[in-house]
């Protein structure tokens, strides 16, 4: 189903009323999202998967005291829902911590005995067989934030191993899944791959955040490394799974930024192989805070949100189809369902025009990517578009619209520089000051140069925070390019 923005801010604190919950998406979805604790926005987004951690702290709050009913409840209303349960194992028991006992945060050190943590992960694998059969261990255990003492993929080795073992032996047939890494840390998981790892999960886990746009970062060619790595080991048949990925709202980064760096991460995650994609999260921070949420604190649905719901309708489980050839920057991409196929069409830095030669007898329609229909120019066979930042569906085209379309050349109109496709559907945003396309000037959007700061302009705990491509400390605003730059304040760091 799709809404409108102004349908959904009037219907949003209804959507609890609504029963009995039915699951929106067929058989084993693509789709999930993290922290998702409230069903029938689930439902209405088209997730079929929710990541909750299932704390050692929580279950085993005292050694040999196990306790699951705060999870019991959730689990069944996931269950009433048709939504999938990812649960991460995750970080220690305080009592069964290797940290120093004055530690003020004990839990994020790994457990003291292995023997410990393989009676929390026995108890809660056992007690949820048959309901929960997927475990992601530990979550993004290459960082010094969520595995303190420093990264160590040996010992790391050692706790997935051990995790692997005991759930299988309760459970011979659960999912396990190595702990999803902060980026594409490929040293970091080789060295996992080095001590044996490949034996001890069977489906990996990324949390590909880079801080820029995919088009902007080296998306394809991190796949590209993480398929060789995963292949040299002899797992290039096991499943990739985002179990994170996401940006956050910021003063440059507005929330139909959001929604359009959504769309757009999606479909290049499935060209590139990815099997499920998980947005973090469902919930966001109370304003003046930024966050990566798709629902806000009131209950209001974003923007990001109803691009799921779109993307999920238009693209849902289609079978990728492959990229369209067009000149001048336009990513153009199809996803096959049966007869009919849908193209997802977008640019990533300004909007131009381009067309596209049609069948005689073709219904193609266009969709923006709120799921509104959008204005459409039809001469004779050929469709012209207008491909901006913020993408369009091209809906029920036919096997005779794509050979039509891969036999005739794709020539972009230049020359046609507007604010943009949402103009056209009615919703007029703000452009001023965004991420990686900066303000409009003349109608053409261009990269905005983040001014040079010194190093006390920076922010307390940024310094020195970057791993490779990411941010470790707000993850979502940060590229490598020459020197870190930081989208989130406009500054480039020393």
């Amino acid at each position: 189903m799709r809404r409108t923005l102004a349908a959904w801010l009037n219907v949003s604190l209804l959507l609890f009323l609504s029963v009995p919950l039915v699951a929106s998406t067929e058989g084993d979805s693509r789709y999930g999202v993290v922290h998702g604790d409230k069903m029938q926005f689930l439902v209405e987004g088209g997730f079929g998967w929710t990541r909750m951690d299932f704390v050692w702290n929580g279950i085993e709050p005292e050694n040999d005291t196990f306790r699951f009913e705060h999870l019991d409840r959730f689990v069944e209303d996931c269950s009433q829902a048709g939504v999938q349960v990812l649960a991460i194992l995750d970080y220690s028991a305080d009592w069964a911590s290797s940290g120093p006992e004055k530690a003020v945060i004990r839990d994020r050190y790994p457990p003291k005995y292995l023997s410990d943590w393989e009676d929390y992960v026995r108890h809660t694998v056992e007690h949820f067989k048959g309901v929960v059969d997927h475990f992601e261990v530990w979550n993004e255990p290459n960082i010094r934030y969520f595995w303190f003492g420093g990264e160590d993929p040996k010992e790391y080795f050692r706790l997935l191993r051990s995790t692997y073992l005991t759930a299988k032996e309760v459970n011979p047939e659960c999912t396990i899944l190595i702990g999803g890494t902060i980026g594409f840390d490929i040293e970091y998981l080789k060295e996992v791959y080095e001590q044996g790892g490949s034996h001890y999960f069977d489906a990996m886990a990324i949390h590909p955040y880079m801080g820029s746009s995919y088009e902007a970062g080296n998306f394809s060619g991190n796949m590209s490394r993480l398929r060789e790595l995963m292949s040299g080991y002899g797992d290039s048949g096991k499943e990739i799974w985002f179990t994170e990925m996401g940006w956050s709202t910021s003063d440059n980064f507005t929330k139909m930024d959001q929604a359009a760096y959504l769309v757009r991460a999606y479909t290049l995650s499935l060209s590139q192989g990815a099997d499920k994609l998980f947005w973090f999260n469902l919930n966001a921070d109370p304003p003046p805070r930024g966050s990566s949420g798709l629902i806000e604190h009131d209950l209001t649905p974003r923007p990001a949100f109803i691009a799921h719901r779109t993307f999920v309708d238009f693209v849902g489980e289609g079978e990728y189809g492959g990229e369209v050839e067009m000149d001048g920057g336009i990513e153009a991409h199809i996803f096959r369902h049966g007869d009919t196929a849908t193209m997802v069409v977008w640019h990533p830095n300004l909007t131009a025009g381009t067309s596209l030669r049609l069948s005689g007898d073709s219904n193609a329609t266009v969709y923006d990517m709120l799921g509104e229909r959008a204005d459409q120019q039809v001469s004779g066979r050929r469709l012209t578009l207008e491909a901006s930042p913020e993408p369009i569906f091209v809906v029920g085209l036919s096997e005779d619209d794509l050979s039509s379309i891969s036999g005739s050349p794709l020539w972009p109109i230049y020359g046609i520089l507007i604010l943009g496709l949402a103009a056209s559907a009615g919703l007029l945003y703000t452009r001023l000051g965004r991420g990686d396309i900066g303000g409009a000037e003349k109608g053409v959007k261009k990269r905005r140069r983040p001014r040079r700061a010194k190093e006390r302009d920076v922010p307390e705990g940024c310094i020195k925070s970057f791993k490779e491509e990411v941010c470790l400390k707000c993850r979502h605003y940060t590229i490598k390019g020459g020197k870190p730059t930081c989208l989130k304040f406009g500054i480039e760091l020393e």
